[in-house]
């Protein structure tokens, strides 16, 4: 499997999680609920579409070359890199949002530990104000460079989407 490569969601509600049967796994489980809850943490203060992905970009939870699909029920939206590529889709959902952001990860749920890779399922929930605004269900692939370890793909399935009342 290539780094960054992008996993659909499985099709299966069913799909039974790998369990942590050693040291390195619990390692990579670790650093996968690191990576999530400070994924979690720093999306919700940007300003802007170009903040959003500063903040991203220099947070060490993100490979440099991170492919993000965003699927919200038609034709997917992916992005690779937290550079120039994503700023469109950013800037038009950051950019006019007039309410606070508060959000919540759930647990990570391993659903392979790879030779050289995690693939991790969590959700999360965004609430603007005091609305639940926005829920997704997401996959994710950790890898590791140098003792560090980074989110090279996320598959993001949007499965709430009422940000109405945040504009």
């Amino acid at each position: 499997m290539k780094e960054n490569e992008v996993l659909a969601m499985p099709t299966d509600v069913r799909t039974p999680y790998q369990s942590i049967t050693n040291q390195d796994q619990m390692i990579w489980y670790l650093n996968a609920q690191h990576v999530v809850a400070k994924w979690n943490n720093i999306i919700i203060n940007a300003t802007t579409g170009k903040e959003q992905l500063e903040i991203m970009d220099k947070s060490g939870v993100f490979a440099s070359d991170v492919k993000l699909t965003f699927d919200f029920g038609g034709e997917p939206i992916t992005t690779t890199g937290l550079k120039e590529e994503p700023l469109e889709f950013y800037t038009s959902f950051i950019n006019p949002l007039k309410k606070r952001r508060f959000n919540i990860a759930s647990n990570v749920d391993v659903v392979e530990f790879g030779e050289n890779y995690l693939r991790f399922n969590f959700k999360h929930s965004i609430f603007m104000n005091e609305a639940l605004s926005i829920v997704g269900e997401n996959q994710c692939i950790l890898i590791s460079k140098d003792n560090k370890f980074f989110i090279s793909s996320a598959y993001i399935k949007v499965i709430l989407n009422n940000t109405e009342h945040a504009y």
